[in-house]
């Protein structure tokens, strides 16, 4: 009997009205520049990259048994990149954003006995990203210095929830959202 594999990750979904000025951006690149990856999911940043499992029953009750107890507030400011290929909106550096990736991480590890080798060894870099892979050196360059040039971006954030996104076939879809809880 064979088990079809789903792809999930787990997100902070950008906040409204954030998220809309950052889709904006994405459609901007899509259109002026050639990168259309990026529409295939929300504006987020990722906790818990891409990772195949069975079970979207098992996946959900795993991210509603993780307690946080607290928003996240990020001030995002500009933007930086990956090499030649990809485009971010920096969120400054945020401990608390640091140990909440830590702590989701650790707890799927253990409650779904995940290990994705292929994500093991790199750092958590938060980022936002508005245009990435699907493009070449020359549009790449040209988004970035449009960008910076041309729109500066600052904004303050509060997540108060994390989403568990699913792959459904062209785009990726929030499957469950879960509210950190405010000690109430």
């Amino acid at each position: 009997m064979g088990f079809h594999q789903h792809t999930y990750f787990v997100a902070l979904v950008l906040p409204e009205p954030v998220l809309s000025r950052v889709e904006a951006f994405k459609q901007l690149i899509a259109k002026k520049f050639g990168s259309k990856a990026c529409l295939k999911a929300p504006a987020h940043i990722t906790l818990i990259p891409p990772f195949w499992f069975t079970d979207d029953q098992r996946v959900i009750a795993a991210l509603r048994s993780f307690t946080w107890n607290e928003p996240i507030k990020l001030h995002l400011n500009g933007y930086g990149t990956f090499g030649k290929k990809v485009l971010y909106i920096k969120p400054e550096p945020n401990e608390k954003l640091n140990l909440l990736q830590q702590s989701i991480k650790t707890h799927f590890e253990c409650v779904l006995e995940l290990k994705n080798k292929k994500n093991k060894k790199l750092p958590f870099v938060p980022h936002i990203t508005i245009g990435n892979r699907d493009w070449n050196e020359a549009q790449f360059n040209a988004a970035r210095d449009y960008f910076n040039q041309y729109i500066p971006f600052e904004a303050i954030c509060f997540f108060t929830s994390m989403s568990l996104l699913k792959f459904e076939g062209q785009k990726w879809q929030v499957l469950e959202d879960i509210a950190f809880s405010s000690g109430k």
